[in-house]
């Protein structure tokens, strides 16, 4: 039971800003396995709370710039991890054109200008989409989102290989095994159909899978940028399905 509070409290510190309120002295393998499988929670604590705020302001301003603002705050909630990931995509692959070395791409932390804009109209788009269904009170959506596109990072790290100085991921993988990943996976459907949105896990697991091998062809190798940007993609995507259907 220690082991699962305190892969969870990790799982918070590491994925998001929520401070931590409880300092874990020993990390062990079944504390780096509560910390993955406790990712996809992520999704909801931070939906919640963005919700939350929506509510609280609502009354006070107009409901259009209210879902604006809650929609940044969610970004600022994870701390632009998962963005800061996708503008490294985008520099690597259209560095890759150029024959320059993709790995260091990643590894550098500055952004290129094709990363700046690529990542700046996927805010958009994405706060655009998480506004609406804010305002159009899709409660649940937005939930079985934010949930769905961490689940699915978690099988991704079980399934893949990963770049040799991917460490966290590798010691995150090693602490999985197929019975926790195959009760991780009926919870998680479970947790979605509650939602109502059963047609959302099969999209995402189909998003992520183009993503995984759009990933491999063009990088070449999987690491956590890879992840922060399949989160990002599936999210994006599945917020757009929403606002269409």
């Amino acid at each position: 039971m220690r082991s699962f509070f305190e892969g969870l409290m990790l799982s918070l510190c590491f994925f998001t800003q929520i401070p931590a309120l409880y300092h874990v002295k020993r990390v062990t393998k079944k504390t780096y396995r509560y910390l993955a499988l406790g990712i996809p929670l992520n999704g909801l604590v931070l939906g919640l709370l963005t919700i939350l705020f929506f509510h609280l302001l609502s009354p006070h301003a107009p409901d259009i710039y209210v879902g604006v603002l809650s929609s940044v705050l969610y970004l600022f909630l994870y701390g632009f991890l998962h963005l800061e990931a996708v503008a490294d995509i985008i520099d690597a692959y259209y560095g890759s054109h150029g024959g320059k070395d993709v790995h260091k791409i990643l590894k550098d932390p500055h952004v290129g200008a094709l990363g700046a804009i690529g990542t700046f109209c996927f805010v958009i788009v994405k706060v655009a989409a998480l506004s609406y269904l804010l305002v159009s009170e899709n409660y649940l959506g937005i939930l079985a989102v934010l949930f769905l596109s961490r689940m699915m990072v978690v099988l991704v790290i079980f399934l893949s290989e990963f770049h040799k100085e991917s460490k966290f991921i590798a010691s995150l993988k090693e602490s999985l095994d197929k019975k926790s990943i195959s009760i991780f996976l009926l919870l998680s459907f479970i947790v979605v159909a509650l939602f109502g949105h059963v047609e959302l896990f099969f999209i995402s697991a189909l998003v992520t899978f183009i993503a995984h091998r759009w990933l491999l062809k063009q990088i070449g190798f999987l690491n956590g940028d890879g992840l922060g940007f399949m989160i990002e993609v599936v999210e994006l995507t599945l917020l757009n399905v929403l606002v269409f259907t």
